[in-house]
């Protein structure tokens, strides 16, 4: 896998994922974390990654924390008028959608 060969190569301390929707099917993280484990890839090296927040439940966060995923990003949106114009300097719900017709 690439993980075993940048582990062997490079002997990082800490990989990024860069994958958008990591966590969007979670066969893929339970294999993808079950194999990382098996090939001893959590013991030295500690991970990072980004997930869909509207995914993320206390499974994956369990089978992120067994494979020493030390770091986890995600974003939060909202659509509320009050929180917009708290974070968007006055951007509102209508504005938006009277300017993009």
């Amino acid at each position: 896998t690439e993980m075993k060969d940048i582990a062997k190569n490079f002997n990082p301390l800490t990989i990024r994922i860069f994958d958008d929707v990591f966590n969007l099917k979670k066969d893929r993280v339970r294999e993808l974390t079950s194999r990382m484990i098996a090939e001893g890839l959590t013991k030295d090296i500690s991970y990072m990654c980004w997930v869909r927040a509207e995914l993320l439940d206390q499974e994956y966060v369990d089978l992120l924390k067994a494979a020493n995923f030390v770091h986890v990003s995600f974003g939060i949106e909202s659509a509320a008028d009050d929180l917009m114009k708290k974070n968007e300097g006055g951007a509102n719900q209508s504005k938006s959608s009277s300017e993009s017709h």
